[in-house]
């Protein structure tokens, strides 16, 4: 196991298919503003971890990417014609739709009545299958995989097949790594839920921060994140507005100089894993033609949060946005197995 810093990376622009987020956000990893502000870092590590070395990391509360592990199956079958070959081909997943070819997606949506005047196209909530998804290059696929309800709650599998589901089981998540099953009558992860993601090039998904800690697998495709600490005044919407954990700022024009280099800008190949604690903020831009990621959440109070939700512009905490398991989990139907 290799342990270094994450940083920029470049040699994308020509990949990306819509619009980058304006460098000045990125931080060099030197001092900014006469030491006023602190470039925010990412450890990098490399090769093979076992899964006490894993969660060791993650109860660090840190950020990291995991380059060259063995969480991810290397077969690389998971791509959008097994998808579409293996999947139920009436079953409707849960997704967004842009507005228009900007493709950004802001999780807060017209429907809820808090669209930003004069602000930049968004998007609202849709279920397709996975054909209509894949010739609609606006959609955006979030599917559940594997979700529980509880802690003491083995869990329940989405609606996705026999094909994938064994699939997951024993050839593209090291599970045993994870140990996201029962392993013991009595003993359970902190896993909670897992969702797929399939999105189509120049999706952009803006600005926000999740409560849930992520371990968010890249299994085909790329995607360029910029991340935040969660003290980085971000400014998120009102909790009157339901847009608490989006970002009002604009990440397309040049930085404020209370943000100018406090991001990081991290591109994730295939097999490559990025772990995002509760609370930090991240903007994540695809720059393949499909791309396909699987995030697991975990129970918040299974691991640790090493500072707490920025504070918004006027010196105040956002309430905590308690979203429904629809919501979280998309709007297409819901009904599943459980495990046993």
């Amino acid at each position: 196991m290799k342990n270094h810093q994450a940083g920029r990376n470049s040699g994308v622009d020509d990949e990306d298919g819509g619009r980058r987020f304006h460098p000045s956000f990125v931080g060099d990893g030197t001092t900014i503003g006469g030491g006023a502000v602190s470039p925010t870092k990412i450890s990098e590590v490399h090769g093979s971890l076992s899964r006490g070395e894993l969660f060791d990391l993650m109860m660090e509360g840190e950020c990291f990417v995991w380059r060259e592990g063995d969480l991810i199956g290397k077969d690389g079958r998971l791509t959008f014609d097994y998808l579409e070959a293996n999947l139920p081909g009436d079953e409707r997943y849960g997704g967004m739709v842009a507005d228009d070819d900007e493709r950004i997606f802001r999780y807060n949506t017209k429907e809820d009545g808090c669209s930003k005047e004069g602000e930049r196209s968004g998007s609202r909530r849709a279920a397709f299958t996975f054909s209509e998804f894949r010739s609609n290059t606006r959609a955006y696929m979030q599917m559940p995989l594997l979700w529980r309800t509880s802690p003491t709650c083995n869990g329940y599998k989405g609606r996705i097949g026999d094909v994938l589901w064994n699939d997951l089981r024993s050839n593209l998540i090291n599970f045993r790594l994870l140990s996201l099953l029962r392993v013991e009558p009595t003993v359970y992860s902190p896993f909670r839920f897992m969702q797929l993601f399939a999105s189509h090039i120049g999706h952009l998904s803006y600005l926000h921060f999740d409560e849930q800690p992520n371990l968010f697998l890249q299994v085909n495709g790329r995607k360029r994140w910029l991340i935040f600490p969660p003290d980085a005044d971000l400014r998120p919407y009102g909790p009157s507005s339901g847009g608490e954990r989006r970002s009002s700022v604009d990440v397309f024009e040049e930085a404020d100089d209370g943000l100018r280099g406090r991001g990081v800008e991290v591109l994730l190949e295939p097999g490559d894993v990025l772990f995002v604690p509760g609370y930090w903020w991240h903007h994540v831009h695809t720059v393949s033609e499909e791309c396909i990621s699987i995030a697991i959440w975990f129970y918040n109070d299974r691991l640790p949060l090493t500072v707490g939700p920025s504070k918004s512009s006027d010196g105040t905490y956002p309430a905590p946005l308690k979203l429904s398991r629809e919501q979280m989990l998309g709007q297409g139907r819901y009904q599943s197995s459980r495990i046993e």
